[in-house]
């Protein structure tokens, strides 16, 4: 009887010590790694900058020019005075009352947006 109530004792105390280490290994493990919803708000809250620069144009208008680090991982696209403005990082001697640029960035679709003043059109009323 002796032998069978050590067996028994052996044994849970076997199963409470696992128990406890299963517990802290639990613990541990959801300290250190995230959920993919944690990493993807943790992205999205490290939003990026860029500046846009504007040089005037002779005949009159503003070229404006996406300054982004590594600009080859942005998608653009442009808005001038509420119309298309194209997809490259810049567009040319653009006239009237404002040029807007959406910028995205490719690995997880974060977009910031500008809006630039323009200069006036040479030889038009804007």
């Amino acid at each position: 009887m002796k032998k069978s109530m050590q067996f028994r004792f052996a044994v849970m105390f076997s199963l409470f010590t696992a128990s406890i280490f299963m517990s802290n290994e639990a613990v541990a493990q959801s300290k250190t790694t995230k959920s993919f919803a944690e990493k993807s708000v943790l992205k999205m809250q490290q939003g990026f900058s860029f500046n846009i620069t504007a040089s005037p144009c002779y005949a009159g208008g503003t070229g404006c020019r996406v300054q982004i680090a590594q600009p080859q991982k942005y998608a653009y696209l442009w808005e001038v005075n509420g119309s298309h403005g194209g997809h490259q990082m810049n567009i040319d001697c653009a006239c009237g009352n404002y040029a807007k640029v959406r910028v995205m960035r490719l690995s997880d679709g974060l977009q910031v947006t500008r809006t630039i003043k323009l200069g006036k059109c040479g030889g038009s009323n804007n």
